[in-house]
């Protein structure tokens, strides 16, 4: 079985392998000042542009009758970007879209996470999609969940 750190670093590892400049924390670095959370997600470019991957939940069932379990893991993989205005056609909502898409695609192309112990994992939900108030400054947010079937 993999290990719930080993899952959130190949999920890590996918969105980096599109987003190489993105900042990806496989662990919740968000602590409740609002205004702390832009400088997580800082790039050498002096962007914004980053993700965190946290386990959300944990179910189990009996598998058969062999005293086997299969796990459901559920994680949130939540996505902060650069927002400004911008106009038609050259905004950061427009770049911010892309991006999720691109995420979207990674996962759905990737369905055991390259690791041998995951059956599949259902498609990746975005929850919620809007913008949040860091006090100076505002980041668009995507906030996803996957559930993932591991198995035993």
């Amino acid at each position: 079985m993999a290990t719930d750190a080993e899952i959130r670093e190949a999920m890590r590892d996918l969105i980096t392998g599109i987003y190489p400049a993105a900042r990806v924390y496989a662990w919740n670095v968000l602590t409740h000042k609002l205004n702390e959370w832009p400088a997580w997600f800082e790039t050498e470019a002096g962007g914004r542009h980053g993700w965190v991957i946290k386990q959300a939940a944990l179910a189990a069932q009996w598998k058969g009758s062999g005293g086997r379990d299969r796990q459901v893991l559920s994680y949130d993989v939540l996505g902060f970007y650069d927002f400004r205005t911008g106009k038609d056609g050259d905004n950061s909502d427009d770049e911010f879209s892309v991006i999720r898409e691109a995420v979207y695609d990674a996962f759905k192309g990737a369905p055991k996470l390259g690791l041998e112990c995951i059956e599949e994992h259902g498609l990746l939900q975005w929850r919620q999609i809007t913008t949040i108030n860091c006090g100076e400054e505002v980041l668009h947010l995507a906030a996803g969940r996957i559930e993932i079937m591991h198995c035993c």
